[in-house]
């Protein structure tokens, strides 16, 4: 989410973010913003003003009542009453300003950096920079959907699946005729076995691995959608939704609470350069924060370079963890503390119940889900 302070600072560059992004409206969206927080400052003047008012006139009737002037006095405290009348409706004019401020806060999303270039969506972007060895995929190769529907039972005896995130799965999908174990974050609405880590507790884990060692303002790095909290408690796939869920469980059990501008959104984009440039945009939002949790160990990464840049002492000033222990974690200038992927677990978990299904041995669907745990390095206390 766009802070208040650059909307305010930088309207222009923000506006022009916007519409280079493609954003509706972009213009009305940013002028609502700033009209609902001139309200909403303009009131909370008006609320001081009111206040120190009331200070003078309860010394008058102080004085008054010491004279005997116990009618001027009481007129005095009419005068009073009617300002702390008139506070109440001033209390909730601002409050109705900051709500629909925050409402359309929501609903902006970040802006690009200068080098991205215009358009709605991925599809408009410029390969600038390619790395890793592409697969030779044969002509033909089949999305998830027209794997399961293609299966040909004369060459497999089942299958071990790994749904991707932004593929459209439904449930009449998994229902099929052979064997079937998925792997991953996204749910099986308890059609087919499903192997997964249990995200959402190990999510739990790292956030409370920062709040025990001192942390009380948490940002998250790799939100992929707008922040709503209320719908994030209900999450039920995907590896950034389970995450933020155990993150704000277990920040709603010690009774703090995440502040919506400190999440970063990198929509689908893991990458270190993502994590390092949402990261650089938290630190100049101005809103204090002593601890991050990336959502993956390359965000973990970028955001460990953009902390160090800025100047800022890790983990004295700013703890972070990341996630599924990557090849590089152990061996950064700061050594990255992260959370375990489990694959030593999946991966034979998976064989092993296909094997079973395969055999006839096992016929009842479940869920299969394993505890995370702690890798601790420089990164943290």
């Amino acid at each position: 989410m766009l802070t208040l302070k650059l909307i305010s600072e930088e309207t222009e560059r923000v506006v022009k973010g916007l519409e280079k992004k493609c954003f509706p409206n972009a213009r009305e969206a940013v002028e609502k913003v700033l009209e609902y927080d001139r309200l909403r400052r303009e009131t909370q003047q008006q609320l001081d003003a009111n206040k120190q008012r009331q200070n003078q006139l309860s010394r008058e009737i102080g004085g008054l009542m010491k004279s005997g002037k116990r009618d001027e006095a009481n007129q005095v405290k009419e005068q009073v009453a009617q300002l702390k009348a008139a506070d109440k409706a001033l209390q909730e004019v601002m409050q109705k300003a900051q709500a629909d401020m925050n409402e359309v806060l929501l609903t902006i999303p970040n802006i690009p950096t200068d080098e991205v270039p215009e358009g709605r969506d991925a599809s408009s972007n410029v390969v600038v920079k390619e790395g890793g060895v592409k697969p030779d995929l044969p002509e033909g190769s089949l999305c998830h959907w027209d794997l399961l529907k293609k299966f040909n039972s004369t060459v497999s005896d089942g299958m071990i699946l790994s749904m991707s995130e932004v593929e459209n799965i439904s449930p009449d999908d998994l229902k099929v005729d052979f064997p079937l174990v998925i792997v991953g974050a996204r749910t099986t609405w308890g059609i087919v076995d499903h192997v997964t880590p249990d995200d959402v507790s190990a999510a739990a884990m790292a956030a409370g691995y920062l709040y025990d060692r001192g942390s009380t303002r948490l940002a998250v790095i790799g939100a992929r959608d707008v922040y709503d909290e209320d719908a994030l408690l209900n999450a039920v796939e995907g590896n950034a939704q389970l995450r933020l869920r155990g993150i704000i469980e277990e920040t709603r059990r010690r009774g703090l609470s995440l502040d919506p501008q400190l999440i970063g959104n990198t929509d689908q984009d893991w990458t270190i350069g993502a994590g390092a440039r949402v990261t650089q945009r938290l630190i100049d939002s101005g809103v204090p924060f002593d601890g991050v949790i990336a959502l993956n160990d390359q965000l973990a990464i970028g955001a460990l370079t953009a902390l160090r840049t800025a100047g800022y002492e890790v983990p004295v000033q700013v703890q972070v963890i990341g996630f599924d222990n990557n090849e590089e974690a152990p061996y950064l200038q700061i050594p990255l503390t992260t959370m375990d992927s489990r694959l030593d677990w999946t991966a034979p978990t998976a064989v092993n119940r296909i094997l079973g299904r395969i055999d006839g041995s096992i016929t009842k669907s479940e869920l299969l889900t394993t505890e995370s745990q702690v890798i601790a390095r420089a990164s943290t206390r």
